[in-house]
C-alpha cells in the first residue's frame, strides 16, 4: 500500500515499506546439484487477503511486461513477468536465468533467452549480466509472450516477441 520506488539504487526509497504488514508465500527449494536448501519469498500480499495459489492459466500468446527483476548472490537473474491484457490480467510468471553460469550449456541457452527478451521490448542486448540497472531498462515495456503449460510445474515461457 506505498507508492511504486522511483529510484531502485537509492536506499532511502525502501524506507517507506519498513515495518509495513504483510502475508508472503515462502517456498522451500532444494538444488538437485549441491543439496542445499534454501527459502525464497514466492508471493506477497496485503495483510488480511485471502492467499490463492497462483493457478496456471491456458497455453497460448499473452501481452506481458516485466515488472520486478532480481540478481542473486550467486548470479541468477528472476524476471517477473505480468500479463497486461485479456482475462488473465495481473497473472504473474517468473522466468530464471543463469546467464552467469559456469555450464556453457545454461549459460548459453540463457543468453539467448535475454537476447530475445532485448529484441522483444527494442533494447540493446544486455552485456553486463551482473548490473541490475541493465534489468531495470527492460521494465513496463510491452512484449508477447508464448506460455506453455506443463502439469508438473504450472506455466513456463516458450518464447518472447515484439508487441504489434
Amino acid at each position: 500500500g506505498v507508492p511504486g520506488i522511483r529510484d531502485y539504487t537509492d536506499p532511502a526509497s525502501y524506507a517507506a515499506l519498513h515495518n509495513r504488514p504483510l502475508v508472503i508465500d515462502v517456498q522451500c527449494n532444494t538444488c538437485s546439484v549441491t543439496g542445499v536448501t534454501a527459502n525464497r519469498i514466492a508471493g506477497y500480499s496485503k495483510q488480511g487477503e485471502e492467499q490463492t495459489a497462483a493457478e496456471p492459466i491456458p497455453a497460448g500468446y499473452y501481452v506481458a511486461k516485466i515488472v520486478e527483476s532480481e540478481i542473486s548472490p550467486n548470479g541468477k537473474v528472476e524476471l517477473t513477468f505480468e500479463i497486461t491484457e485479456g482475462p488473465h490480467a495481473g497473472h504473474r510468471l517468473r522466468e530464471r536465468l543463469s546467464p552467469n553460469s559456469r555450464s556453457l550449456v545454461i549459460e548459453e541457452a540463457d543468453r539467448k533467452t535475454l537476447y530475445w527478451i532485448c529484441q522483444s521490448v527494442g533494447m540493446p542486448t544486455i552485456r553486463n549480466y551482473n548490473d541490475p540497472a541493465s534489468y531495470m531498462a527492460l521494465h513496463n515495456k510491452a512484449l508477447v509472450i508464448d506460455v506453455r503449460r506443463n502439469e508438473d510445474s504450472g506455466n513456463s515461457i516458450a518464447r518472447y516477441f515484439k508487441k504489434k
